[in-house]
């Protein structure tokens, strides 16, 4: 089992998070996902990237993770707690038996919009089923 623990700073004016919809919670959240705050950081999303591969690695095959996606955002504009998940591609190359396979996969997420420190709280638990290239 894996569990993946992130969070995802957004940038907005405290008196208009009252106006927001849920998509404008969705477009906050998908901006802030996929760009770095910096040139030197990595964005949030090649951070969850590397976490996922680091939990698809035990199965051999030197994963490598991309085509990252969030998608079926919800959240409950009353709480300010929601789901979504992320889907995305698994590569792996078998060197010793020549074999290179790709395969497609999700993580599902909850999270909690913290205001107080503009964040979106996110985590994961998800069963990481065994792989056989065969």
């Amino acid at each position: 089992m894996g569990s993946i623990e992130f969070e995802v700073t957004f940038y907005v004016d405290k008196a208009d998070l009252d106006k927001y919809q849920e998509e404008d919670f969705e477009r906050e959240f998908k901006n802030c996902f996929f760009s770095s705050s910096t040139a030197e950081n990595d964005s949030t999303s090649e951070i969850v990237a590397g976490e996922l591969c680091s939990l698809y690695s035990s199965e051999g095959g030197a994963p490598s993770i991309d085509s990252l996606d969030v998608n079926d955002f919800k959240i409950n504009l009353e709480t300010l707690k929601g789901e979504f998940i992320i889907t995305f591609q698994i590569h792996r190359i078998f060197g010793c038996s020549d074999i290179d396979t790709h395969e497609s996969d999700y993580f599902e997420f909850n999270f909690l919009v913290d205001l107080q420190n503009q964040n979106f709280v996110c985590s994961s638990e998800n069963m990481i089923v065994s792989f056989s290239p065969e």
